[in-house]
């Protein structure tokens, strides 16, 4: 369990999996903490030192551990709008939502990049699995871990062009 963190927030900043809220043991596990996820977001090209400091759960009297480590940011292209990137579907008492976030285009255009991220909102929202090629880019996708935020990774490429985004929300 992450309890600190420290980073150069104007190069990188967590999306997800940190915490400062105490973990209670469970006297019937043994062993370490249960793994945890750590999304960290570009935000420009430039090198920082990450530490992260936390507490094992399973031993309170143990003192807490750090991991340091450092991340060079390469070039991750421009930042392009999501304003209407939203997909909606509406289910019987419910309105599912994905909608496109953190985009960003490299040797490509934001219309494309945009074009590229509502395809793959509506493909998402719809219930089925974003496709593999969208307009002659290659998508892969990473999905959320389990108990995790519902945020897919998504990155389109073409050859020196690149597409990457989020898809925050769910079905």
């Amino acid at each position: 369990m992450v309890v600190r963190h420290r980073l150069d927030t104007s190069i990188l900043e967590i999306v997800s999996g940190t915490t400062t809220r105490p973990v209670q043991a469970d006297p019937n596990l043994v062993g370490g903490a249960e793994p945890r996820t750590i999304v960290l977001r570009a935000l420009k090209a430039g090198t920082t030192t990450v530490n992260l400091i936390y507490a094992p759960p399973f031993a309170p009297s143990e003192p807490a551990r750090a991991l340091g480590f450092t991340v060079n940011v390469r070039d991750v292209g421009a930042r392009c709008s999501t304003a209407g990137l939203r997909a909606l579907r509406q289910g019987p008492s419910v309105t599912y939502s994905v909608a496109g976030e953190a985009l960003r285009a490299k040797a490509t255009g934001c219309t494309q990049a945009r074009t590229i991220t509502r395809v793959a909102a509506r493909t998402l929202v719809s219930n089925r699995p974003v496709p593999k090629k969208i307009g002659g880019f290659k998508i892969t996708t990473r999905n959320p871990c389990g108990g995790c935020s519902p945020i897919w990774t998504v990155t389109a490429t073409r050859g020196t062009a690149r597409v990457t985004f989020d898809l925050a929300g769910g079905h």
